[in-house]
């Protein structure tokens, strides 16, 4: 018999046992809401430096419709947008429930997706917008999922989504002539669970499904995703084509709706950036040996290489026209030579370079700007364009170094190189080589290094290196505060500057502050403590650290008492405060509720805050520390809790009742309450005060003598310890017949 598992609980009768909810630490799929809809649309779904898109709007509840990230090793792809039956934060890892709900109770329907639904539209959410496409191709990506997987496969609880497109040359049977193009590539079938599944379809469907649901479907349980998404199933990426007419103004809808019921979500995962409008090129600078779009006149020309997207027939030549930018100040035949107002990039080939040669007008100028825009029929909000920047090629000079450094202390230097043309190449007298030299010395000396820049011009580098003493920083400044003041502690640094230090307080808690440029400098602290240094550097050496600082309090002076609790996940933990010196009357403020604020009673591990205030108003914060226990005493036990998820009430004899089992020696004094729920959160049976037995028949698959039908169910149970304390479980049983 398949079991639901065991959960495991370490209990200790001298406490307080805590509520139990089987949660996970989320991973994988993140998700946020606090995006418009235009911000979605405009910044995270439309690629492509043309974004013509308007009129967005988005319908359904708010929580639907949201931002997702960390998608990549589950999805295809790592963000985007996400539209849900439900919630969209539910669709986090891990996958913890075989039927997660979050129900608006929306049963308006859809104009769109009730034309080819099976049944009523609930939950129905999405965008839409208006485009105007730059090429005869338009295409996104997209994941559908679900946690109607796989159990539903086949019914009527079929959840629909559909990317409904209208505009010139369309004709569909939606509303205003719309087509759905959310289908399988290849074919007109539409994406949706009874298409795409462990059955139909099944090289384009991600099996996630928990081992019972992958029992009830009778198909082998190897989900790879649990820990990183919460749906049982869904597509692999797909790819959603729409055929227009450039410059055209098209709408389209996406939309997705839960099917004969408000209940499992269902979430379409659109890839960020991934609606092509169809750009057609796209067009850069580029220069022959250096990252810098900058050409020089007595040496070095340049290009614009132009380069198809992905929308593009590459079967076919592909003429670009563009233009010489008015915001251009170079001049065609004074700075460069003619250039043509139109290029074609052949058939099968993806780009096309355009040679930029340079004319030396032996002027001294400051660099001038040359910038191509390529022209659309179009318009385009963001321009497609590029800048290739023409300069005099200044004299290549370097500035000699002096540095001081600690003996046998590793060190670098980057000498500073000014003119000539980048990038530059360095030989040093040590064979090195690259722009910072790393070495260390025991003596004064110095260093060369040969620089030669991209037009073959070179010039001589001397670093001096001299010897210092190893630096030493100081720390000191004892004083008080109250809560929210600031104190500051002084430090004298040696060597030279800049220096970096790095301090600690007694709470462990670590602080840098980096390029320090006078000594002594301050430190400002808010918080009370030790506080000491543990490193310091100067420019060029690893110093030593020495003193501390003490910031005390105004508000007076506390000893905090502790004890842990006895059992890991008990609440018998203690806080006893204890005032050494300070002024009366004294007031403490917890961040938990306390009868006494003296003494805290019953906590569990963790971190406690107490704000003290003494008689003349003057605060501090402690946070003290209540540590899990080391040594668990022995009246903490454990005990195993099973419950099939699996039974068939058939009267056959086998298997007809849903039953709990107890190991022995169990803690449980009595089963207080046992409730059965439908689906749909109606209870269908419910049991009152039964013994502990080691096993328990609960259930008979009945409500009022009649049988219930095949499905998942849910159970609750709630047990009394013998230690006074009170626990509720729950989890999921399905009825076969």
């Amino acid at each position: 018999m398949t079991k639901l598992g065991t959960i495991l609980l370490i209990l200790c009768f001298s406490s307080v046992f805590p509520k139990m909810d089987n949660s996970l630490v989320l991973t994988g799929i993140l998700t946020n809401t606090s995006f418009s809809a235009e911000e979605l649309v405009k910044d995270y779904f439309i690629r492509g430096t043309c974004r013509n898109v308007s009129n967005i709007t988005s319908f359904g509840n708010a929580e639907s419709i949201g931002f997702f990230s960390n998608g990549e090793s589950t999805l295809g792809f790592s963000s985007g947008i996400l539209l849900s039956t439900g919630k969209v934060e539910s669709a986090a890892g891990p996958n913890s429930s075989t039927e997660m709900t979050s129900s608006f109770n929306d049963n308006r329907g859809d104009r769109d997706l009730e034309i080819f639904a099976s049944n009523v539209i609930f939950d129905a959410a999405g965008i839409e917008f208006d485009f105007v496409p730059l090429g005869n191709v338009v295409t996104f990506k997209y994941v559908f999922a679900s946690e109607e997987y796989c159990e539903f496969v086949g019914s009527i609880f079929n959840d629909l989504f559909g990317f409904f497109v209208s505009g010139p040359g369309i004709n569909g049977p939606f509303e205003d002539q719309a087509i759905n193009v959310a289908t399988l590539p290849g074919t007109e079938e539409y994406v949706t669970i009874n298409n795409v599944n462990h059955d139909n379809n099944s090289d384009s469907y991600v099996k996630n499904e928990l081992e019972k649901d992958a029992n009830i479907c009778r198909v082998p349980f190897n989900a790879s995703h649990l820990e990183l998404i919460e749906f049982d199933g869904f597509t692999i990426p797909l790819t959603a084509r729409i055929d227009v007419i450039p410059c055209e103004t098209y709408h389209i809808r996406l939309v997705i709706g839960d099917v004969g019921d408000d209940k499992l979500d269902s979430a379409v995962f659109l890839e960020s950036k991934s609606f092509d409008l169809g750009g057609e090129v796209t067009v850069r600078a580029e220069v022959e040996g250096s990252p810098e779009p900058f050409a020089y006149e007595t040496c070095r020309d340049g290009s614009f290489v132009f380069e198809r997207t992905d929308n593009t027939n590459i079967n076919e030549p592909l003429d670009v026209a563009f233009t010489i930018s008015p915001i251009s100040d170079a001049t065609e035949g004074i700075d460069f030579m003619d250039i043509p107002g139109m290029i074609t990039i052949p058939a099968q080939e993806n780009s096309y370079t355009l040679p930029i040669e340079v004319i030396a007008d032996l002027l001294i100028e400051t660099p001038e700007r040359l910038r191509l825009d390529i022209q659309y029929d179009c318009q385009c909000i963001d321009p497609v364009n590029a800048d290739l920047f023409i300069a005099d090629l200044d004299t290549l000079a370097t500035k000699f170094e002096e540095i001081y450094v600690c003996e046998d202390q590793p060190f670098s230097v980057s000498p500073e190189v000014t003119g000539g043309a980048k990038p530059y190449a360095f030989l040093w007298n040590t064979s090195a080589t690259g722009g910072t030299l790393m070495e260390s010395v025991n003596q004064p000396t110095h260093f060369t290094a040969t620089v030669t820049e991209a037009c073959g011009d070179t010039a001589l580098v001397i670093v001096g290196v001299g010897i210092q003493s190893d630096p030493a920083s100081i720390l000191t400044g004892d004083t008080s505060i109250c809560f929210e003041d600031t104190a500051f502690l002084n430090i004298e640094l040696g060597g030279y500057p800049p220096w970096s230090i790095t301090y600690i307080n007694d709470s462990g808690e670590e602080s840098s502050i980096f390029n320090i440029e006078s000594s002594p400098t301050l430190i400002p602290v808010t918080e009370t403590g030790n506080y000491q240094l543990i490193s310091f550097e100067d420019a060029h050496c690893v110093g030593s650290v020495e003193g501390s600082a003490n910031v005390s309090s105004d508000a007076g002076s506390f000893e905090f008492t502790v004890t842990a609790p006895t059992c890991i996940n008990s609440s018998d933990g203690h806080i006893f405060v204890s005032l050494l010196e300070g002024i009366e009357p004294i007031t403490i403020d917890w961040d938990v509720p306390t009868d006494d604020p003296f003494l805290l009673n019953n906590l569990q591990a963790g971190t406690y805050t107490a704000i003290v205030t003494n008689g003349e108003g003057c605060s501090a914060q402690h946070k003290i520390l209540v540590p899990e226990p080391t040594d668990a005493q022995s009246d903490c036990q454990q005990f195993d809790l099973f419950v099939p998820n699996v039974f068939s009430p058939n009267e056959d004899g086998v298997n007809d009742w849903l039953e709990y089992f107890l190991t022995d020696g169990h803690p449980v004094e009595r089963i207080v309450h046992v409730q059965i729920f439908d689906r749909w959160g109606s209870l269908v049976h419910e049991l009152l005060d039964l013994p502990p037995q080691s096993n328990e028949l609960i259930w008979d698959g009945k409500q009022n003598d009649q049988q219930m039908q095949p499905g998942v169910y849910f159970w609750k149970i709630q047990i009394q310890l013998s230690g006074g304390q009170s626990q509720t479980f729950t989890g999921d049983v399905t009825i076969l017949r």
